[in-house]
């Protein structure tokens, strides 16, 4: 959804009815920093009535316990240093280290509004290192690093200024079941649950949890949907489907094959994988490293098991 453009967009045409217990102009579901960026973009661009939704008792997802590293060209730290770097050198750099799997403008479009993100959370309260430092993978220093940990450098103080800078609203324990449509498809709602309490010890706690309070919220402007975390992806499920075949462009990669991971499997929330062989053929057969888990991955462990349940690109 491009929330840069909701100041000039005409009220949607989302009523306030019976069926729906609130009414908010955004609903954004997921308070880590994907989250919690759109709900501060629709704020600063005029949006009266955002929400914020997050099924735990605690704020962040992924983001509260992230190590943090920025990848960024043309911050303005970047900038105060006198660095000389290029969106294009950063985007060569991703394509590398993806082994050309990355989608190419795409990775661009990142790369040149990577400085804008930074200082957009710099605006919004987020505090980095003045000094900008290389890593592994950069050819040129461009990694922004916050002064504390991750969730104290930039998640807190941006949850602070959207809730007393623009008077947003955060709702922890309400979960997201599933969008409320109309005749034409488009979404003006969703189906939450409030006073919603996380089972732990669920194996399957999406699905088996049936607990909360049922509510329908309606959106006038829209829904951002910004969740997908890799702590419970639903591991039980990984075994009952498999990689299908996919056709690649002539010069594409015609095969992948999963190689060990250098660092600890649980940092690592993907199969590693790496390009082994380039041809003309266009039919390519999928082959997944050992699922995502919580544990390190063992000596023992296949690999070439069923493919997570993810798309590929």
């Amino acid at each position: 959804m491009a929330l840069g453009s909701l100041a000039g967009v005409a009220h949607a045409a989302t009523k306030p009815q019976e069926q729906w217990d609130e009414v908010f102009d955004v609903i954004v579901i997921g308070s880590g920093l994907a989250g919690m960026c759109a709900a501060l973009a629709a704020k600063k661009n005029g949006c009266k009535k955002v929400v914020v939704l997050e099924k735990m008792s605690y704020l962040g997802g992924n983001s509260a316990i992230a190590t943090g590293d920025f990848g960024a060209v043309n911050s303005q730290l970047t900038r105060k240093q006198g660095i000389k770097d290029t969106p294009e050198a950063f985007a060569e750099d991703i394509s590398a280290a993806c082994g050309g799997l990355n989608h190419p403008d795409l990775t661009l479009t990142v790369a040149r509004n990577s400085g804008r993100a930074i200082d957009f959370l710099i605006e919004n309260g987020a505090k980095f290192n003045p000094e900008i430092i290389i890593l592994g993978g950069h050819s040129a220093p461009r990694v922004h690093l916050g002064v504390e940990s991750f969730g104290a450098s930039v998640m807190v103080p941006i949850w602070d200024s959207f809730r007393k800078k623009y008077n947003g609203e955060i709702r922890s324990r309400v979960k997201f079941d599933s969008f409320i449509r109309d005749e034409s498809g488009a979404v003006t709602g969703v189906n939450v649950r409030e006073r919603y309490d996380f089972i732990n010890e669920s194996k399957n706690e999406d699905m088996e949890n049936a607990g909360g309070l049922p509510k329908r919220y309606a959106a006038r402007y829209g829904v951002v949907l910004a969740t997908g975390g890799y702590s419970r992806a639903w591991p039980s499920a990984w075994p009952k489907r498999r990689c299908k075949a996919k056709r690649w462009p002539p010069a594409a990669i015609s095969a992948i094959r999963p190689v060990p991971c250098a660092r600890p499997w649980p940092s690592v929330p993907a199969a590693c994988i790496r390009p082994w062989a380039a041809t003309a053929s266009t039919s390519l057969r999928k082959t997944c490293a050992w699922a995502w888990s919580s544990t390190p991955r063992p000596a023992s462990a296949s690999s070439t098991r069923a493919c997570p349940v993810r798309t590929w690109p």
